[in-house]
């Protein structure tokens, strides 16, 4: 008597095959599912802004206006000029750049230096690293070192740490009381330690 595969209790090999591999899927599919799953959530939870930026925002701060005189009455002025500052001085970097873009002061290295801070208050970095790099070529500028610093810090909040670091480095390593050396210190301590 013969008997066939189904009749004496045995599976034939390749429903076995079949079964085992499906399950082996399912099992690969959930795993990768589930790392997926963690990687987000850990990405969601920690890492909103990057370690460059929570530096610089600790940081920046807009350059104070001690390029002209603003009152209250000066954000109804015909001066652009000084309908800009009225806004950048109350933190409205765009209505700041519109008014300073329609002065005839543009080309005005001073005020290049307050229309680069309004695009880094504003995530405008390619903006901002073309003014500034303008402003430190310009030899015997007096705007170099804060150029340098805003430069810096727009750097770190885009997350080029090397590009930074190597001008802190440069304020921190000079003479005490000099423009940012402290804070470029402290900075780079910061980035070190991370």
């Amino acid at each position: 008597m013969t008997t066939n595969n189904y009749t004496s209790g045995r599976q034939p090999r390749i429903r076995v095959f079949c079964i085992n591999f499906t399950e082996n899927i399912l099992a690969l599919n959930f795993k990768i599912s589930l790392i997926a799953l963690v990687l987000v959530i850990l990405q969601a939870c920690s890492f909103g802004e990057g370690q460059g930026a929570l530096i610089a925002n600790e940081y920046f701060s807009p350059h104070p206006n001690d390029y002209i005189t603003v009152s209250s009455a000066s954000g109804n002025s015909t001066n652009n000029l000084k309908k800009g500052f009225y806004h950048y001085q109350k933190g409205e970097y765009q209505a700041a750049l519109e008014s300073f873009k329609k002065s005839n002061t543009v080309g005005n290295p001073r005020l290049q230096l307050y229309m680069a801070v309004a695009h880094i208050d504003l995530g405008n970095f390619v903006q901002a690293e073309k003014i500034l790099e303008g402003l430190i070529v310009v030899n015997g500028s007096e705007y170099i070192d804060i150029a340098y610093w805003y430069l810096s810090l727009a750097y770190l909040k885009q997350e080029k740490i090397p590009a930074a670091e190597a001008i802190f480095q440069a304020f921190a390593t000079r003479e005490a009381g000099r423009y940012r050396q402290s804070e470029s210190a402290e900075i780079l301590e910061k980035l070190q330690a991370k």
